[in-house]
């Protein structure tokens, strides 16, 4: 768990589940009753496959007992950040979570993905707004939201 947080931070202020509720939280990328996880793994490979790597995400099914969609069957991706498919070097989980929001946005474009509360979201990071702007825009690319990471942009990895 402790080496995926850094990334399942990022939905804390999104209307997909992180796991909360489950026997595994924060090691789901990302879960909801109406999204078609693999799908959304494939539009990710696609996008920007060197983001994908040094961790084994696979497609899951979870029931969270609490908090977002308690008691409805979701279907998410799973992180393993351990065993023979770990990668330190490689394994970049905000970054995979940036993606995995873009691919939604992409896949989805209607999805209502964000909880507003007073206008701002409940994203834990430095550049919460610039990030919030990039994976908002259906035109963002993957080189403006890697751009975030970057010590220009102020953020460290």
């Amino acid at each position: 768990m402790a080496r995926c947080y850094a990334g399942t931070v990022m939905i804390e202020g999104a209307t997909v589940s992180e796991g909360r509720g489950t026997t595994r939280p924060l090691e789901v990328l990302f879960g909801a009753p109406d999204i078609d996880a693999e799908g959304v793994w494939k539009l990710m490979r696609q996008m920007a496959p060197e983001w994908c790597g040094g961790v084994l995400v696979r497609d899951c099914w979870f029931e969270p007992t609490f908090h977002k969609h308690a008691g409805k069957l979701c279907n998410g991706l799973m992180m393993h950040a351990e065993g023979p498919d770990y990668a330190h070097e490689l394994f970049r989980p905000w970054r995979l979570q940036a993606l995995a929001i873009n691919a939604i946005r992409t896949h989805y474009p209607d999805y209502e993905l964000w909880m507003i509360a007073g206008q701002r979201l409940a994203i834990l990071i430095k550049q919460r707004r610039r990030m919030k702007l990039c994976v908002r825009k259906r035109c963002a690319s993957i080189c403006s939201i890697d751009y975030l990471s970057s010590s220009s942009a102020g953020i460290t990895r």
